[in-house]
């Protein structure tokens, strides 16, 4: 991802743990924000000796409401089993049920995620889901997790499209932290179709 200027953005602070052997999660943890100023403040001179601004929370401006419906409306097409289905994608997620903790093996050995982007760029690239996944009793959790993934993509991507900030649209970028406790009790990102920057040429 390029940026128009370059800079150091430190949101806050994270807690790492090690939760299995080749898991990690993470957890925001709360923070003195005027500490946490004084930090930036401090660190700005020696940034900007190499050329870096440091910037702490940055403010966005919705310009536009987002084209929610323009995007729900878009078709997409999934074969399963030699078969296409072809639906908007308001009507996959209709019957489609989240299957954030669902493993699933595929033919070739390996256990993934159903909500994961090997997932999404299979079914993306047209590859018959019974292609690569090796029970047929996961083959919904794979078309679920595949319009989960879409879905976060593309409304992400039109929320990003209409916000504005002082370093520019927020859709050059590589996303925004939302912390607003009106609209939940977490911070939370939506970053759009960043989620598969850098694997563009096999999701195109």
């Amino acid at each position: 991802m390029s940026y128009n200027k370059n800079f150091l953005a430190i949101h806050g602070l994270l807690e790492i743990e090690q939760v299995t052997p080749k898991r990690r999660a993470t957890r925001e943890i709360p923070f003195n924000k005027k500490a946490m100023q004084d930090y930036i403040n401090k660190l700005a001179p020696t940034a900007n000796e190499y050329g870096y601004e440091v910037l702490g929370s940055v403010p966005t401006t919705l310009e536009n409401e987002p084209d929610f419906a323009g995007e729900l409306s878009k078709r997409y097409t999934i074969n399963i089993n030699g078969k296409k289905e072809t639906k908007s994608l308001n009507d996959w997620l209709s019957t489609a049920k989240n299957p954030k903790d669902k493993m699933i093996k595929t033919k070739d050995g390996k256990t993934i995620g159903a909500l994961s982007k090997q997932v999404l760029l299979n079914i993306s690239k047209g590859m018959d889901v019974s292609e690569f996944v090796a029970d047929p009793k996961d083959y919904q959790s794979a078309i679920d997790g595949y319009i989960f993934y879409l879905a976060t993509m593309q409304l992400g991507d039109a929320v990003l499209e209409v916000l504005s900030s002082p370093l520019g649209k927020v859709s050059e970028h590589e996303g925004i932290v939302i912390r607003d406790p009106k609209i939940y009790n977490k911070p939370f990102k939506i970053t759009g179709k960043f989620i598969v920057k850098g694997l563009e040429s096999s999701f195109g």
